[in-house]
């Protein structure tokens, strides 16, 4: 695969998601179900470091 991050969705998909970042040394990214604080303007649902232009790969559960 040819991306600079990885995701897993849904959050079943994170044990997944992260062993293959640690295995290939590639950054991985969160995408919440819903706000981190809702109470604020805080519109934020994918948390990490990555910049516009990066390739996400999405990694799901299921098989």
């Amino acid at each position: 695969f040819n991306s600079s991050l990885l995701c897993g969705v849904p959050y079943t998909a994170l044990t997944l998601a992260t062993s293959i970042s640690l295995q290939y040394n590639i950054a991985m990214v969160l995408r919440r179900k819903e706000l981190k604080n809702p109470n604020f303007s805080d519109t934020i649902k994918v948390e990490g470091r990555f910049t516009p232009g990066q390739t996400c790969l999405i990694i799901n559960d299921v098989l």
